[in-house]
């Protein structure tokens, strides 16, 4: 479920660039296996168009996220720099009804 989560992450990111930021010129895929978490980070310097209406792309990609255990962060860093980043944890956490 994990690399299915992350998987979908990048391309969540990768189809929101192309179509959002048409000009980008540079993107940036980064995923790091920790002891406990799976981090996944695209950065890229395309400035989005605005949308009408707006998508549920990341609203459903933070309930996926969100459901698995993990955080995600979408939006422009203080450099400007689009940047989606989740993380997620390698195991899953248990239902009240596992952990009784």
């Amino acid at each position: 479920d994990v690399a299915s989560t992350v998987h979908r992450v990048v391309m969540e990111a990768l189809t929101n660039i192309r179509k959002h930021a048409p000009a980008c010129r540079t993107v940036t895929v980064r995923v790091q296996v920790e002891q406990r978490h799976v981090v996944v980070s695209v950065d890229n310097d395309g400035v989005a168009r605005p949308t009408a209406p707006p998508g549920y792309g990341l609203t459903g990609l933070k309930e996926r996220v969100t459901s698995a255990g993990g955080a995600l962060r979408a939006g422009a860093g203080s450099d400007g720099i689009w940047q989606v980043h989740a993380s997620l944890p390698l195991t899953l956490p248990l239902s009240r009804a596992e952990a009784a």
